[in-house]
């Protein structure tokens, strides 16, 4: 189609043409922008920094529709509170390590036109700012997967919700029809209150504090008053964190209710030859 990108990569750019390429970037009409990939690359002796999270507000050209950012900052503390003066985004796709104060006010105003929406992030996400930044979106989000991968350090430190953000957020969701997201920020009792309009639910667990759960989603299943919709449910997770008897029942229990499940065992690294 007409759409036009621009893609900036660390590996082909050394530092010293930021300025120039920020300038240059400022003055396209882009509908597409994709920068990637990890543009922070510290082991990278020749070259550190030629994107900085602290750029978000140059790179939100008011033409932009699809938006894409890989950014990995060195250093947080020196990224400003953005303003939020944010295009009229379809799709946007953020793989970070920037700071909250900086990813929610992001989602929250890109949040009203926003069709495509997938976040990865290394950190906790809390659950009220979670709730607050993407319920802007609710009514027009059709595909949303949200990914939380902290290290076990921050793990160890958590207390789990007693209600998960995506847990409040699923019945605000008008056209909601792929869900990927992380088994801390969802519960099994979410099944309880999924959208009409939601068809395929993908859970993927990246840790042992999982709040989705073979026996508490055994319980909503054999719940005959709950109607659930859904075509597929995918849960992925290392293989003996489910017990083979409750995958055999999870089974049954969706193929009952003429729903595809799919558990898919995540594979050790230690396992793999290289």
């Amino acid at each position: 189609g007409d759409w036009s990108s621009d893609v900036c990569s660390s590996d082909l750019l050394h530092e010293s043409v930021r300025s120039a390429l920020l300038a240059a970037v400022s003055t396209m009409e882009l509908r597409s922008l994709v920068c990637a990939p990890r543009l922070d690359k510290i082991n990278a002796g020749w070259t550190r920094e030629l994107f900085r999270a602290a750029d978000l507000q140059t790179l939100f050209l008011p033409t932009l529709q699809n938006l894409e950012l890989d950014i990995w900052a060195s250093r947080p503390a020196r990224v400003a509170r953005l303003s939020p003066a944010v295009p009229p985004l379809i799709v946007l796709r953020l793989f970070s390590a920037v700071p909250n104060h900086i990813l929610f006010p992001l989602l929250a105003a890109a949040g009203n036109t926003l069709e495509i929406l997938d976040v990865y992030q290394e950190d906790l996400l809390p659950p009220d700012d979670l709730w607050t930044s993407l319920l802007p979106s609710t009514p027009s989000l059709r595909s949303l997967k949200i990914i939380s991968n902290p290290v076990l350090a921050e793990l160890n430190a958590w207390t789990p919700p007693d209600y998960p953000a995506i847990d409040r957020l699923l019945p605000h969701y008008a056209r909601l029809e792929r869900l990927e997201a992380s088994a801390t920020e969802i519960s099994a009792d979410a099944m309880r209150r999924l959208p009409r309009c939601l068809r395929h639910l993908v859970i993927q667990s990246y840790n042992p504090h999982a709040l989705f759960v073979a026996n508490e989603l055994l319980d909503v299943l054999s719940d005959d008053t709950i109607s659930i919709v859904l075509e597929s449910v995918t849960v992925r997770d290392v293989g003996d964190a489910w017990d083979e008897d409750e995958l055999g029942e999870l089974e049954e229990a969706f193929r009952a209710r003429e729903i595809q499940f799919s558990f898919v065992p995540d594979v050790d690294p230690g396992d793999v030859n290289l």
